[in-house]
This record gives structure tokens, C-alpha cells and sequence, in this order.
């Protein structure tokens, strides 16, 4: 895509809680991203569990260089 366009591609993991399984996925994630030439990002990665839906899209909507979100959310 970067070759053919000049935009790479970005993709946000969004940690809500303090799971360490989730933080493995998404750290996982982002080296799989890295081996075929996707930018990631960790993005809220201490926000609280009990977090409303509206704050975590707007701490995510101001991103420009992201174009796909990966939420991991705890309940």
C-alpha cells in the first residue's frame, strides 16, 4: 500500500483496564503490524476499566494517523 499510494497504513490498540493478557495481545498485534509494514500504536493504555464508551472515542477520535482501532476492554 505504501508503494502504491504513499500511505502506510495505522492501527490502534486500545487497552481499557489492566489486563495482562490483553496488553500481550495487543503488544503481539503490534509486532504483526510491524512485520508487514502497518504503523501501531497503544493508545489509553491506563485508562480505568470502568471508563464510559464516549471518553475512550474521544481520546481516540483525534487521531490522524490511525485508521483502524483494536479495543480490548475489560468488564
Amino acid at each position: 500500500m505504501k508503494e502504491a499510494s504513499s500511505v502506510v497504513p495505522g492501527l490502534a490498540g486500545i487497552l481499557v483496564g489492566d489486563w495482562k493478557d490483553s496488553a500481550t495481545y495487543v503488544r503481539n498485534k503490534n509486532k504483526a503490524c510491524a512485520s508487514v509494514g502497518i504503523n501501531s500504536f497503544e493508545k489509553c493504555p491506563c485508562l480505568y476499566r470502568h471508563i464510559n464508551e464516549q471518553n475512550v472515542l474521544n481520546a481516540v477520535n483525534t487521531e490522524k494517523d490511525v485508521d483502524g482501532f483494536l479495543p480490548h476492554w475489560q468488564i
